[in-house]
């Protein structure tokens, strides 16, 4: 997964457009997906102007960046992470994916969850705001990883969806540990057979994508994630392990 914020103005920085296209690139050649989220709230807000970035705004940078990106196929978007706390209506959320199909009609879109809302009604919300899939941000609690907790929660998108099909997208699974910069507010699970068991699982009932959810990643100035993973021996073992599957 990669992040991309726009300007608040709405306009898009050459630099890093070149650097998420080389990046999408790359992952082509290693015939990888690349996860390319969007986030209105780390945006920086020019003084004197309103907080938060205008609606307006974002839908027109989120178009210049559909249309740059068009000819590359190995991407899907989540337009805003987590979008319920994150001063967005529904008709707002709808209306950013409709841009993105708009600009590009075959390109998939979504807006991922807040890990406590209910299956169900991340099921409900892909259904009525038109996603092409469900951004899944599980719950983060005892057990996350077991056969019965995914199947249950699964089972409960799957019922929101209803009568609609889509692939339910484990976006942010429980995260490996927390790491600097990142907020203490929410646990992790550094048990490397804990997130090979949860992948299995997914599989096995049934989910289109699973992701490993680090939080090494969750800000890299001045390092890198390479550098990150070299001192953790473990983390890097059990991304090697799921990479073997």
């Amino acid at each position: 997964m990669i992040s991309s914020s726009p300007r608040s103005d709405g306009s898009i920085d050459d630099e890093t457009s070149k650097r998420l296209i080389d990046f999408i690139t790359a992952a082509a050649k290693r015939s990888m997906i690349v996860d390319v989220t969007f986030t209105r709230d780390t945006v920086p807000v020019p003084a004197g102007h309103a907080e938060p970035m205008p609606v307006e705004n974002y839908v027109a940078a989120i178009r210049r960046v559909t249309k740059s990106l068009a000819p590359y196929r190995n991407i899907l978007f989540d337009v805003q992470n987590e979008w319920q706390n994150k001063k967005f209506s529904a008709d707002e959320i709808q209306a950013v994916i409709a841009a993105v199909h708009e600009t590009d009609r075959k390109r998939i879109a979504a807006a991922s969850i807040l890990s406590d809302t209910p299956p169900e009604e991340a099921g409900r919300q892909a259904r009525d705001l038109g996603f092409d899939y469900v951004a899944y941000h599980d719950h983060r609690v005892a057990g996350w990883h077991s056969s019965d907790s995914i199947r249950a929660q699964l089972e409960g998108v799957r019922k929101g969806l209803q009568p609609s099909m889509k692939p339910v997208y484990f976006q942010e699974p429980m995260p490996w540990d927390r790491a600097p910069g990142c907020p203490a507010n929410s646990p992790g699970d550094p048990t490397p057979a804990h997130a090979s068991q949860a992948v299995d699982f997914a599989r096995r009932h049934g989910a289109a994508a699973w992701t490993f959810h680090t939080r090494s990643a969750f800000t890299l100035r001045g390092t890198s994630l390479v550098a990150r993973l070299s001192k953790d021996a473990a983390q890097k073992a059990a991304i090697e392990s799921l990479r073997a599957r």
